[in-house]
């Protein structure tokens, strides 16, 4: 491995992370809002959102069709991706009527959601129609789009099975997850560039 520095008072070097950390920072912002928070309240949420943005997916493990582990930056950190327990949700309930510890529990749900919208969104694809999108292939892996995971769960399959349209385009693919086998349209599929 060949480590690559950035020179020093040149930020603007990495773009990427630099965005992320921007992006991040401003979500945190509306996820606090101007609520007051004890110091214990405030390590709790920040070790909880810490776990979420550690848990993200980087690129695969292997080139195998077979394996469909990412690497995270959870990996670096502890040698295994990070875990949560799946917690109830708050949406429905008005924010007056949560104790505290249910306040802290909404706000990293809402952190997760409004988080993960935003890191998909930024994987997926934009000059959709200035030119062509590589299509999807056997063997590629994806995240596969889905509002109802929990934090720290992003669903992962391989691409076993591409199904073009008529006009050539793939539009539906077959893949292997965890769980089975299944048909999926690509439009809720993110591939993990390498």
């Amino acid at each position: 491995i060949e480590w690559k520095s950035n020179p020093p008072l040149s930020p603007h070097f990495g773009g990427s992370w630099e965005a992320a950390v921007k992006s991040t920072k401003a979500l945190l912002q509306k996820t606090f809002g101007n609520q007051s928070y004890t110091s214990w309240e405030l390590s709790t949420m920040f070790t909880k959102i810490e776990c979420i943005l550690n848990s993200r997916p980087l690129q695969p493990t292997s080139d195998s069709p077979e394996d469909i582990e990412t690497l995270t930056p959870g990996h670096f950190l502890v040698g295994h991706p990070l875990n949560a327990i799946l917690e109830p949700s708050y949406d429905d309930v008005p924010e007056n009527r949560l104790s505290r510890w249910q306040l802290i529990r909404e706000r990293v749900q809402y952190f997760w959601k409004r988080w993960r919208e935003e890191y998909v969104r930024s994987l997926q694809v934009r000059d959709k129609w200035t030119k062509e999108t590589p299509s999807l292939k056997v063997g590629d892996l994806v995240l596969i789009s889905d509002a109802r995971t929990s934090p720290t769960q992003w669903p992962m399959a391989r691409v076993v099975c591409i199904h073009p349209g008529q006009d050539n385009v793939v539009c539906v693919v077959t893949l292997k997850t965890s769980q089975g086998i299944y048909k999926r349209p690509s439009l809720k599929l993110i591939p993990l560039l390498v």
